[in-house]
């Protein structure tokens, strides 16, 4: 799938509390050349989720460069309980 609907899947698998298989989908998208703020700003929120704050930070500073303030748009992305 293209970079908007791997975003959208990444979304899907952490409101089900799939986090692995978020990370999994945004380790894809991050080796694209796909670089729209919210995809990256997923990226980074699903990398936090899944501990690893490395890829984390360098996934929220690029996101914060293309738009700055863009990580507030996925700062309640969490699995649902």
């Amino acid at each position: 799938p293209g970079g908007e609907a791997m975003t959208k899947l990444a979304r899907a698998y952490v409101l089900a509390g799939r986090v692995s298989d978020a990370r999994q989908v945004v380790d894809a998208l991050v080796a694209t050349a796909w670089a729209l703020p919210e995809s990256v700003a997923v990226a980074a929120r699903v990398y936090e989720l899944s501990g690893d704050p490395a890829a984390a930070s360098a996934q929220r500073e690029r996101a914060e460069r293309l738009v700055p303030g863009v990580m507030a748009s996925v700062a309640s992305l969490a699995p649902a309980s």
